[in-house]
């Protein structure tokens, strides 16, 4: 990888830089109580990784909730607030960060949660030198699996989707990465895990993620 070819990498927050798919089911299993209903595995991965008023919206018009998507966005976000921030990055993350900025990567949090709740999770764990900036649910019209956040990563980040990559978890991410135009890598929940479609390659660990890049 040459250093002077201005790239990206572009993470995904939850179930990527973060190893905490168990933790958001868990939220999502609470809020779900909250408005008498039982949450499943397969509702909560058609959800994965899209922008939580979007989700809200949906879940509200699919139940008939007579509270208002505000007022549900703020119930989940409260819920969410509790123990999102302690939860820390995934092993090998921050070591594959600091690596890939040496290499000259430019870096970016590309994520659909609120903006609140992923810069005081990056403020938290001391990572806000290592990005350049961070898309999150405000800054686009459409969320994932639109392609529109991965392309303005790259608008602002002022590089072009050849060699660059996106590192997600979720069908709903890689589809918006893919679409973008980057190399999406996928980050596996368990070794067995199967590649998605769209994705280039997939891992288990940001150690192979590096040797990835370094190959390109």
């Amino acid at each position: 990888m040459s250093t002077k070819l201005r790239a990206g990498v572009f993470l995904d927050l939850d179930g990527t830089l973060t190893d905490n798919i168990d933790l958001m089911y868990s939220c999502f299993d609470e809020f779900m109580k909250s408005q008498g209903r039982s949450a499943s595995l397969e509702e909560f991965s058609e959800f994965n990784g899209v922008p939580l008023k979007l989700v809200i919206d949906e879940l509200r018009r699919r139940y008939s909730w007579s509270p208002s998507v505000q007022d549900l966005w703020l119930l989940y976000e409260d819920i969410l607030k509790q123990s999102y921030r302690s939860h820390p990055p995934r092993q090998g993350a921050v070591t594959f960060l600091e690596k890939a900025r040496e290499l000259g990567f430019t870096l970016a949090l590309v994520t659909s949660a609120p903006r609140g709740l992923a810069d005081d999770w990056v403020n938290t764990q001391n990572l806000r030198s290592l990005f350049e900036f961070t898309v999150c649910a405000e800054s686009v019209m459409e969320g994932k699996p639109s392609p529109e956040p991965y392309l303005l990563a790259l608008e602002r980040s002022q590089v072009t989707a050849a060699g660059s990559f996106a590192i997600e978890d979720s069908r709903n991410g890689i589809a918006s990465a893919s679409s973008a135009g980057l190399s999406v890598i996928q980050m596996k929940q368990e070794a067995e895990t199967p590649q998605l479609p769209g994705a280039w390659k997939a891992v288990s660990h940001f150690s192979e993620v590096l040797e990835l890049i370094y190959e390109v």
